[in-house]
């Protein structure tokens, strides 16, 4: 047997750009936005890594914070 019990959902969904009168403080939504107010998933600086900074920020830890201190002259 499981402890696990689905609950019914309160809020409706939400999008801020296509009903801006809803004030979310008196109101159960959830803000999931429409595919039209999507925010875009490409940053501006998507160009500027390559592939040597990706595999630093990927390995994470202490050998990170290392490499940083010294790339960037962390003190």
């Amino acid at each position: 047997m499981s402890d696990y019990y689905e609950s019914p959902v309160m809020t409706r969904r939400w999008c801020p750009l296509c009903e801006p009168e809803v004030d979310p403080f008196t109101e159960l939504v959830e803000e999931i936005r429409c595919d039209e107010h999507y925010p875009g998933r490409e940053g501006a600086l998507d160009n500027v890594v390559d592939q040597t900074t990706a595999i630093l920020n990927q390995e994470g830890g202490k050998d990170n914070a290392a490499w940083c201190a010294m790339l960037h002259r962390h003190e």
